[in-house]
């Protein structure tokens, strides 16, 4: 389950480096609540923390990066998995739900969508040119 987790976030967030938050959302919305009804966890939790990250993702690029390089897709990603990870945690303790997220964890998920990420860009950019 984890690492389909991953993959979505990854394609999430290179989906909104490379499109504003607004025209996609309604894609990231029906894919997280699929993930929702799969992960065991109270329904809303993750597509929640998937969307607070898509948009501040959005509106760090926006903000910051005006082109698209591997470097910025990099920073993105690890910053968007760290959102990501940081809401689902404090949304679990609002809701006082029992959910582990131990450093280790993190940094293995980190690592994980660095990778995932970065053959999602160099394929794409390939595919795309």
């Amino acid at each position: 389950m984890v690492c389909w987790v991953c993959l979505v976030l990854v394609l999430v967030l290179i989906l909104v480096i490379w499109k504003k938050f607004e025209n996609i959302w309604w894609m990231i919305l029906p894919v997280s609540l699929f993930l929702d009804s799969l992960s065991g966890l109270p329904f809303g939790l993750m597509s929640l923390s998937l969307i607070i990250a898509a948009y501040l993702i959005d509106q760090f690029n926006q903000g910051i990066f005006s082109e698209i390089k591997f470097w910025v897709i990099s920073s993105l990603i690890i910053s968007g998995s760290l959102i990501y990870f940081l809401s689902l945690f404090s949304l679990s303790l609002i809701f006082q739900i029992n959910l582990i997220l131990g450093l280790k964890y993190l940094l293995i998920e980190i690592v994980y969508n660095l990778i995932i990420g970065s053959i999602l860009y160099v394929g794409a950019k390939k595919i795309f040119r």
